[in-house]
């Protein structure tokens, strides 16, 4: 068992993602309940005979964080997007990020990767995927007046400026897979 065991009925652990690198380090992130918080992002890695005690990635709020996806860098250190509200007073969900930082053996403070809170739009279900240059690639839903699929890249700390793959009225989440070039699908 990975999860802590909460002794608190309501508590629950839900949508866990799962990644193995080169070393064969196997990490797990998930969206763990837990009153009062509510729902953050975990993870923990097994290092060979246990699961090292679960860290919570998100930060510590009474806003909503779920839909974790989870890639591995060219080092084999995991980075986790998911989408959540930035602070009590969000309106719209945004798509968050961070990365194990093996020299501080520890997460970074979560960031966002997506729009500025203030846009009145909804992103949604977001996928993660490194190229072959070790470049980050992630795409989420957009749901608002005008629905699609956004997509940024990153360099390591900052991503670039999202931009609009497809707009229609209804989209599922998107998948992005990479090898020399990222690729985005949908539905």
């Amino acid at each position: 068992r990975v999860g802590k065991d909460d002794a608190d009925p309501l508590a629950y652990d839900t949508l866990p993602q799962l990644a193995v690198n080169d070393s064969g380090e196997v990490w797990l992130v998930w969206v763990s309940y837990e009153v009062p918080t509510g729902t953050e992002v975990h993870a923990s890695r097994w290092d060979g005979s246990t699961w090292t005690p679960h860290q919570q990635i998100s930060t510590t709020d009474e806003t909503p964080d779920t839909e974790p996806a989870l890639a591995l860098d060219a080092a084999g250190n995991p980075w986790v997007v998911w989408q959540g509200l930035v602070d009590d007073n969000a309106r719209y969900w945004r798509i968050l990020f961070s990365h194990w930082d093996p020299a501080e053996a520890a997460w970074t403070a979560e960031a966002v990767a997506s729009l500025p809170p203030s846009l009145e739009v909804d992103e949604q279900r977001p996928c993660l995927a490194f190229d072959a240059h070790a470049q980050p690639h992630l795409a989420w839903a957009l749901w608002s007046e005008i629905s699609g699929i956004a997509r940024t890249t990153g360099d390591g700390s900052t991503w670039t400026a999202p931009t609009w793959i497809e707009t229609k009225d209804l989209v599922e989440a998107p998948v992005v897979a990479a090898d020399q070039e990222a690729w985005v699908f949908w539905l």
